[in-house]
């Protein structure tokens, strides 16, 4: 079978069927061979979907599959749901990089995507994401499973305490993340910095608390995201995440922030605060995942 003949089979064969046998929608779009080897024969790809996800239990709303032989982009399908399992017919010529992207929410500009150290290198901003649909990604090597997890981190404001005299109120309070990364790659695993450190003293942004504290300790789960940020107390110049609260004592406006720890992709911490006086806390952080 020439090449020619190869391809016109192949694309006659996936335009033949809007669905594969998870009964999900797709579309299909393949590549001509820009190696130069000439193309003998076919084979078919085995792939296994997941989620690892501790940012949503949502399941994904879309999923985009793309096929590297060598390098060079063969094969893109795009999912309008989330396959379990797919068979996929590719050339056998090639080691083939399996990339899965999930609720990426545009359409991807194949053209510029057509070799990996492209997509490799796209960069994907905190502001489009939905924090109920987050973007997730992973890759590998040949058929076998594929376990997607976000780009996203969690920060939860668990719990607020006074340990004020006289039981004075903590009026007006607010919490909120500063020093964010905004923006990283879509398949970045490590290396994770903010480019600026963006703080948010926008009173929109911050988020206020449902009631003043008290005697009582308040529990109000307030979730904060940001894009990791692994960088560690001994790189010198490198912005660090805070966690910030803020609050009213006696008349007195008072802010208290926490450094938080070293944090990949996919990780949740929990973040509990103490107040003694209007200069006096306990922060307790803790990684849930």
């Amino acid at each position: 079978m020439n090449k020619l003949s190869f391809w016109w089979s192949a694309v006659v064969m996936l335009l033949a069927s809007s669905c594969n046998g998870s009964g999900i929608p797709f579309t299909d779009t393949t590549f001509p061979d820009k190696s130069g080897n000439a193309i003998v024969d076919s084979t078919s790809l085995h792939l296994s979907f997941l989620t690892d996800s501790g940012i949503s239990s949502s399941v994904p709303h879309s999923l985009d599959i793309f096929i590297y032989s060598s390098g060079l982009l063969e094969q893109h399908r795009r999912y309008s749901g989330f396959p379990s399992e797919i068979d996929l017919t590719v050339t056998a010529l090639g080691v083939k990089t399996v990339v899965g992207i999930a609720d990426f929410p545009f359409s991807f500009k194949l053209s510029a995507l057509e070799k990996l150290e492209s997509l490799s290198l796209m960069d994907f901003s905190l502001e489009d994401e939905n924090y109920l649909h987050p973007l997730m990604s992973a890759r590998r090597e040949g058929e076998g499973e594929l376990v997607l997890s976000p780009l996203l981190s969690c920060i939860r404001f668990v719990s607020i305490s006074s340990a004020l005299d006289g039981y004075e109120l903590l009026e007006n309070p607010k919490v909120w993340l500063s020093g964010i990364n905004t923006s990283c790659g879509i398949l970045q695993e490590s290396g994770f910095r903010p480019t600026e450190d963006v703080e948010d003293t926008d009173d929109d942004r911050k988020i206020a608390l449902p009631s003043d504290i008290g005697l009582f300790t308040q529990y109000p789960d307030i979730r904060l995201f940001s894009y990791p940020n692994d960088a560690s107390d001994d790189l010198l110049g490198c912005i660090r995440t805070r966690i910030n609260f803020s609050c009213r004592i006696r008349g007195e406006e008072c802010h208290f922030s926490s450094v938080l720890p070293p944090f990949s992709r996919n990780t949740s911490l929990d973040a509990e605060l103490t107040v003694f006086s209007e200069t006096e806390c306990l922060w307790k952080i803790t990684q849930a995942r």
